[in-house]
């Protein structure tokens, strides 16, 4: 598994399950690459969404992914927990902006994760999807590295940090680890289309916290068995 190298308050458990391990039995969404953020437990019904927010204690909001991106958020009093599924299609919808809005809490005092995907060397797209953003923000052309005509290298990472920005979150931990070079640890669709599998990506307010409850600080953020 992996886990987060963030400075979450110690109540907050987060973790994103690899090939290696045995997911959880988590509430996981029927993901649509929309922008549809619910909450839990009052939309607990309301399955078809691509993003989970609670500010309920040992309730874990959950999502998958297979190159896409999640995002995990939480406030500094570890009080309000969100995990966002986070593609091209999801982050042109603005969903960043979508999940920070379900927060009590101001952006400035939000904490974020970014979970492994598919980096740049690997993710070619067309110009759908580079005009799909640019044309909504001149600021994402960054984002984007154009390798032959009609085709760039898009940035997930990037292009999530700057969204993360300009919605107000200051503090933006993680990123860089790439799904589709990880192939004995990550799955990754573009890498194995046919079965992919998913990575269970989870965070949670622990409602009690012992002192054998915090990992290792040499884990933190890699991979652990």
């Amino acid at each position: 598994m992996i886990i987060p190298d963030w400075p979450a308050p110690k109540n907050i458990k987060a973790y994103t399950y690899t090939k290696l391990d045995m997911p959880p039995q988590v509430h996981l969404l029927q993901q649509e690459h929309s922008n549809n953020v619910i909450t839990l437990p009052e939309e607990k019904n309301l399955l078809h969404a691509d993003g989970v927010y609670t500010n309920h204690v040992d309730t874990p909001c959950s999502i998958k992914t297979a190159d896409c991106l999640a995002i995990l958020l939480c406030n500094q009093q570890g009080t309000e927990v969100a995990a966002l599924h986070a593609g091209w299609r999801g982050l042109a919808q603005h969903i960043i902006a979508i999940g920070c809005k379900k927060f009590i809490a101001p952006p400035a005092e939000l904490i974020a994760w970014l979970s492994p995907a598919i980096c740049a060397a690997h993710y070619e797209i067309d110009h759908l999807v580079y005009d799909a953003f640019v044309t909504d923000d001149a600021a994402f052309a960054s984002c984007f590295k154009q390798n032959r005509p009609g085709h760039w290298h898009c940035d997930l990472f990037a292009l999530a940090r700057l969204q993360l920005e300009q919605a107000g979150v200051q503090h933006i931990f993680g990123g860089g680890i790439c799904t589709f070079e990880q192939e004995h640890t990550l799955y990754s669709y573009r890498r194995e289309p046919d079965n992919p599998g998913r990575l269970i990506h989870t965070i949670w307010n622990q409602f009690k916290v012992s002192p054998h409850d915090e990992e290792p600080a040499a884990s933190r953020g890699v991979f652990v068995n």
